[in-house]
């Protein structure tokens, strides 16, 4: 999943998930076989911001064909090949200068420069992102010396080696940030068969949003699927998960894997296997609206929009399931990873966490810890303790305050919570596979139900 900064639209770092060559996960429900894919290995996709030295010097430099690209391709073991068959057939007498490594050391001011740095303890780590400061501010140095070209370092990246520095080009000329994450999710559910939820069949809801405490405007968009109901279609089902995240800061990429690549993830893998129900001739009697807000890290406001503009009217919207950091686990779970949070369940609908705690009981087994349905409980954060107010800090809150129950999946904050090092190989994938199946048998029980989830009086 491709998760983007809703203001700058930078694009953050999330699984590929999608169409994996082993087996899927095999859900049994009133007869019926729904298959689940989630990912073991995803493979990480890497999307660089497009405002680098390209896009500054666009107007300046086009692209050509170095002249390198005529040169015959070296062939070191043809060339080893060949000395082989001099020495050994013809006794001729080889230097080779073909591979290894020249016999002279490092100059002795170079290895004493090493060993100072390596003494420092801002030395070790990873680089920054984009690369070191003092290198792409000397990078832009040399581009005003030689070129005329007044480039900000903010606006260069250093690659590792060529190869990356094309392909970073290279997707340069393509569009950046949320226009990645939007078009990646259409495109999956276009492959799934799963329509888009605007009336005219769109997926996309453009939005300009007001970000009051940076006095801006955005325009950004949620994207919406739509599954139509058998029986009762104008009762609809939200499942949720914010597809934007913090973006670039300090020249580093806040890749938000689990916050919220995982959401988004889950929400896709729920889809296809409502979606394989219908083809297999088992639609829901419900309807089901899979909604990926923007702007959750400005302040819920996607969610906002879609709620003060709803394209299903709230009235007729029975529940929220909304998913929002499942695929890891807490300093306070760490000896015992199979849980998951869940709040607001019972604050509206006792029918809800009625169904939500059966089907965990049927089919999962999750310990599922209520805590933080306390406003009291304190929680430790970004390296403090805080009340905790988890309520009504994620989009679900913006369907309750609008009396539609409400289910928050959460698995915790942890120590890369809104951070760069929250990266997909730190993703637990068999507890994020768990706790996801957790919620699609919630949804098909709301979905399929009798009777209408009723509010408390």
């Amino acid at each position: 999943m491709i998760a983007a900064d809703a203001e700058t639209g930078n694009p953050m770092i999330t699984t590929n998930a999608r169409r994996p060559s082993h087996p899927g996960i095999i859900f049994e429900e009133r007869s019926i076989t729904i298959p689940l894919v989630l990912y073991k290995n995803p493979i990480p996709l890497y999307r660089n911001s497009s405002r680098n030295i390209y896009s500054e010097c666009g107007k300046f430099m086009s692209i050509k064909i170095s002249s390198r690209s005529e040169l015959s391709p070296f062939m070191v073991m043809d060339v080893m090949a060949k000395a082989a068959d001099l020495e050994a057939k013809k006794g001729e007498s080889v230097m080779h200068l073909e591979v290894g490594q020249p016999s002279t050391g490092a100059p002795l001011p170079a290895r004493q420069a090493m060993i100072a740095a390596m003494d420092l303890p801002s030395s070790h780590g990873y680089t920054l992102t984009a690369g070191i400061v003092p290198l792409r501010r000397g990078i832009a140095n040399h581009y005003k010396r030689f070129y005329g070209l007044d480039i900000s370092e903010d606006n260069v990246m250093a690659t590792v080696g060529s190869s990356l520095g094309f392909a970073t080009a290279f997707l340069c000329c393509f569009d950046e940030g949320e226009t990645i994450a939007i078009n990646y999710l259409k495109g999956e559910y276009e492959s799934l068969g799963v329509k888009g939820g605007m009336p005219n069949g769109d997926y996309f809801m453009p939005m300009s949003l007001n970000v009051s405490r940076e006095s801006r405007t955005i325009d950004c968009n949620n994207v919406l699927a739509f599954i139509e109901g058998s029986e009762k279609p104008e009762e609809v089902l939200v499942i949720t998960a914010h597809l934007d995240h913090i973006g670039i800061e300090d020249g580093q990429i806040n890749n938000g894997a689990d916050d919220d690549g995982s959401g988004n993830v889950a929400i896709l893998e729920i889809a296809e296997a409502f979606q394989e129900a219908v083809k297999q001739g088992h639609r829901p009697k419900r309807s089901i609206l899979f909604l990926h807000v923007t702007a959750e890290e400005k302040g819920l406001l996607g969610s906002e929009y879609y709620t003060d503009n709803p394209i299903y009217p709230l009235e007729n919207t029975v529940a929220n399931l909304n998913i929002d950091m499942i695929g890891r686990i807490d300093n306070l779970h760490e000896d015992n990873p199979n849980y998951m949070y869940l709040i607001g369940s019972d604050i509206l609908s006792q029918d809800l966490h009625d169904v939500s705690e059966a089907m965990n009981q049927k089919y999962i087994n999750l310990d599922l810890d209520y805590r933080y349905n306390d406003p009291t409980t304190e929680v430790f954060e970004l390296g403090r303790y805080r009340q905790n107010d988890y309520y009504y800090r994620s989009d679900h809150y913006n369907f309750a305050k609008n009396d539609v129950p409400v289910i928050f999946y959460f698995n915790g904050t942890h120590a890369d919570y809104h951070a760069p090092t929250d990266t997909v190989e730190k993703i637990e994938y068999e507890l994020l596979e768990k706790r996801t199946r957790l919620i699609f048998y919630t949804a098909w029980e709301i979905v399929n139900r009798d009777d209408r989830l009723r509010l408390k009086e």
